[in-house]
Order: C-alpha cells, then sequence, then structure tokens
C-alpha cells in the first residue's frame, strides 16, 4: 500500500470514530445507550486500572468513590469532542462539589491534549487514555463518549456522541442526582 493510500485510509478512520451530526444520531438510535444493566455486566477489570492526571500524579476511578462522577473522553483530533467542552465545563461549574468530572484524553499526545483542554477553558479532573483502554472498558463506541458512574463507582449510563449543556444537565439530573 502506498504512503498516500494509508494516510487517506488514516484519515477515513479517524472521521468515523469521531464522528457528529446526523450519522451519529443514527448510530446511537441503532446502538442505544447502554444502560444501567449493560454496563455493570460489561465492567472490565480495566476500570480497577491506575492512569496519569495531566499534572504527572496518578489515580484511579476508585478515588473518586462517595460521589457521582461524569467521565469524558476526548482528544484534539475530534471536533464535536472540543465543540462540546465548554458545556461540560460549565456544568461543572454549576454542580459545584455535588459531582465529579474527570476528562480523558484518548489517543493523544499529551501536549496536544493540555492545549485543547486550555483552549477550551476547563478546570475538572483531566487524565490520559493513550491506549484507548478505558474508553474500551465502558464500552465508548465514537468519540466523544461520556460515562455517568454512582457515587459507589458503578456505571449507570454510557452516552455515545456530544451532549449540550442542557442535554448534559438533564442526564445528571436523571442519572446521578434522583
Amino acid at each position: 500500500m502506498s504512503r498516500l493510500t494509508c494516510l487517506f485510509a488514516a484519515m477515513v478512520l479517524a472521521v468515523a470514530a469521531c464522528s457528529g451530526g446526523d450519522g451519529e444520531a443514527a448510530a446511537n438510535r441503532d446502538r442505544g445507550d447502554t444502560t444501567a444493566d449493560e454496563a455493570a455486566a460489561a465492567e472490565p477489570a480495566a476500570l480497577d486500572e491506575s492512569f496519569t492526571y495531566f499534572d504527572g500524579r496518578e489515580g484511579s476511578l476508585a478515588d473518586y468513590r462517595g460521589r457521582p462522577l461524569v467521565v469524558n473522553f476526548f482528544a484534539s483530533w475530534c471536533p464535536p469532542c472540543i465543540k462540546e467542552m465548554p458545556a461540560f465545563e460549565e456544568v461543572h461549574q454549576e454542580l459545584g462539589d455535588r459531582v465529579a468530572f474527570l476528562g480523558f484524553d484518548v489517543r493523544d499526545q499529551l501536549e496536544k491534549g493540555m492545549a485543547t483542554a486550555e483552549r477550551a477553558g476547563v478546570t475538572y479532573d483531566l487524565a490520559r487514555d493513550a491506549a484507548g483502554s478505558f474508553l474500551a472498558a465502558m464500552e465508548g463506541v465514537v468519540m466523544p463518549t461520556t460515562a455517568f458512574l454512582d457515587a459507589e463507582g458503578n456505571i449507570v449510563e454510557v452516552h455515545n456522541g456530544a451532549l449540550d449543556a442542557d442535554e448534559l444537565r438533564d442526564l445528571v439530573r436523571r442519572k446521578l442526582l434522583s
């Protein structure tokens, strides 16, 4: 395969993985969001693994137990991810300490992920998912994906696709604060 063919194939895969618009809505309708029962049945050991925050500290999802958690997967190469980041920051600020937020930069260079988050004004915790193992463990199938974990650390919902601030508020209220 020529280098140009390989580059074109990689671009097609990236666009498919980071879809938005009507194609993404159709994929979500066909697949549906993951229910709490499906997510609990599929929770692999990868969720227990440690990860590295942007500032170099080590952490794990267990660090958030005792408080509901919104986990958002993003990347600098994903336009819908970048578009939704300010909405996540807005809702994070509104909720304060009632709900924790964690962003995972997926399959990205650290510097690019940091720059993307800085441009979006993100202040919640940010970590790396360099291999995409946390995204896969939470059954993310497109970028962006958002998982909602209850205070005990159980996945109660996985939303594949972008969210605006109102959709995010509604999911947090229904899945984490009700």
